[in-house]
């Protein structure tokens, strides 16, 4: 692999690279180093890459894979979202509206991480199952019962959070 084409693909996949990323590691600093090792790690490979079918899912596979490390590693604690960024003249619907959001979110990082990336690529980087599954190295199927037992999580312990309240 030549330079130009290296910086094509790094052109092509680093936004979306850093948003898995930071989506993982809820720190935009940390996501942004950690995508600059996937692509010194890739071009380190780069020689081989013509055994690998698709690209995108090992770059993929390789940003889950180092965001995970990196989180066992530190033994990061997924963020809340701060606070102080609420106005405080908010009306009352868009108050509420940014404290369901933040309540899903907590529900979200407390699920397994296969469930967590597989609601990430489906619904925020709006894959289509068949590609969650190569991105994984999944059947579609499982991914499905994966996507399935996300979103009937979310949805129960919300509806338990909404009781509580």
């Amino acid at each position: 692999m030549h330079i130009t084409e290296f910086k094509s693909l790094v052109a092509d996949h680093k936004n979306r690279l850093f948003r898995i990323a930071n989506w993982m590691l809820h720190n935009a600093e940390d996501a942004e180093d950690l995508v600059q090792e996937v692509f010194l790690k890739l071009w380190d490979i780069r020689d081989s890459l013509s055994k690998y079918r698709s690209i995108e899912a090992l770059l993929v596979t390789m940003t889950k894979n180092m965001c995970l490390n990196l989180i066992s590693k530190k033994k990061l604690e997924f963020q809340e979202y701060p606070m102080e960024w609420l106005n405080t003249q908010c009306d009352e619907k868009k108050l509420e509206h940014r404290e369901e959001l933040g309540i899903l979110q907590q529900i979200i990082d407390a699920l397994p991480e296969q469930q967590k990336i597989v609601m990430q690529l489906k619904g925020v980087e709006q894959l289509e199952t068949n590609e969650i599954a190569e991105l994984l190295g999944e059947t579609e199927n499982h991914v499905r019962v994966i996507l399935c037992r996300a979103r009937k999580s979310v949805k129960e312990a919300y509806q338990k959070t909404l009781r509580v309240s």
